[in-house]
């Protein structure tokens, strides 16, 4: 019950903030971030100082739920691979956001840096010292490492000062969350009000109240995956291969011609998903955490869902549908970058 209080803590106050507008938000970004970096670079002192790489080499799982149903050699490579799906669907999760993010910049180059930055390098130094951390000290929840810290270092205020930092990067968590999600509702939806688009942005966030939900996160993250990885597949795909970065802006605004391929759908997309899509549930059920064909734990289903989806869509683009319909770029020969 204490959580589920904090967590509702945490979603109301992060609300809050994104409720006072862009000026408070930019403050409690930039004090978030300091507190993000504080907190980092004390975990990797006190890592390295109390607990030494040794310790995070030879850790072993908590969790052997895996190893006791397949054995050592197997249930390791079970372990492994499914630490690597939740950790690219989680990151790829990301990748819907760098769109509200980037508006909320003033210049392009600081949207475009700031989301390379700040959800590539930095995201990626955080996630691997925190998962050093976890190793070492032998706890998943970060709280708990806190409690560690004090009893290592004999400290009190140390570990006090951390959850404070901690409480602070949760609060604009939520905000940074919150608020983009309710500038798209209102650029959407006018005439609604700040409030309810505000509101409206935080009901996804009421399912993680929900403990069965919470301690499903694997299962979120494959399911993110699922999705994420033959949607990102055919778009990746068609700005290497198939549009090589070039359009035409004015016809994705045109209800008249533009892209509109088969009657505003676009065939060779939705073939190459539902490949994606059947690729992916062949390999792993998200769900129940079961591979169906036994390929799961020496590959994960995130990365041959990519391939696949990828494949089908540049062939199919290439031998169909840029020669039976009229695409911008490539039929009129007006290319605008």
């Amino acid at each position: 019950m204490a959580v589920t209080l904090f967590a509702l803590f945490a979603l109301v106050g992060g609300t809050i903030i994104a409720w006072m507008g862009p000026t408070v938000m930019k403050w409690f970004t930039r004090i978030s971030a300091v507190s993000m970096a504080v907190i980092l670079a004390a975990l990797v002192i006190y890592v390295f100082a109390y607990h030494g790489f040794s310790s995070i080499w030879d850790a072993k799982p908590c969790d052997t739920s895996f190893i006791d149903t397949y054995g050592d050699d197997l249930g390791i490579r079970w372990n492994k691979a499914t630490a690597l799906e939740a950790n690219l669907g989680l990151g790829m999760s990301w990748g819907f956001f760098f769109g509200g993010w980037s508006r909320l910049a003033r210049a392009e180059s600081n949207g475009y840096h700031g989301c390379q930055l700040g959800w590539g390098a930095l995201a990626v130094v955080a996630g691997l010292f925190a998962a050093f951390a976890a190793l070492a000290i032998g706890e998943y929840d970060p709280t708990a490492w806190f409690i560690k810290v004090s009893e290592d270092t004999g400290s009190v205020i140390l570990p006090l000062a951390g959850i404070v930092l901690f409480a602070i990067a949760n609060l604009t968590s939520v905000a940074t969350l919150v608020y983009p999600e309710a500038v798209a509702v209102k650029a959407k939806l006018p005439k609604v009000s700040w409030v309810v688009a505000l509101l409206v942005s935080t009901i996804p966030v009421l399912f993680m109240l929900n403990n069965t939900v919470y301690y499903m996160v694997s299962n979120v993250y494959a399911f993110i995956g699922l999705v994420t990885g033959a949607y990102s597949a055919v778009m990746v795909a068609d700005y290497l291969f198939v549009s090589k970065g070039k359009f035409r802006l004015r016809e994705f605004f045109s209800v008249k011609n533009g892209y509109r391929y088969a009657k505003g759908w676009n065939p060779a997309a939705l073939i190459a998903i539902i490949c994606g899509l059947l690729t992916y549930l062949i390999i792993l059920n998200p769900l129940t955490w079961v591979s169906y064909s036994g390929i799961f734990p020496y590959t994960t289903a995130i990365l041959p869902t990519i391939l696949i989806t990828a494949i089908v869509y540049t062939v199919l683009m290439k031998c169909w549908i840029l020669k039976k319909y009229k695409v911008p770029y490539v039929n009129d020969n007006e290319i605008e970058a």
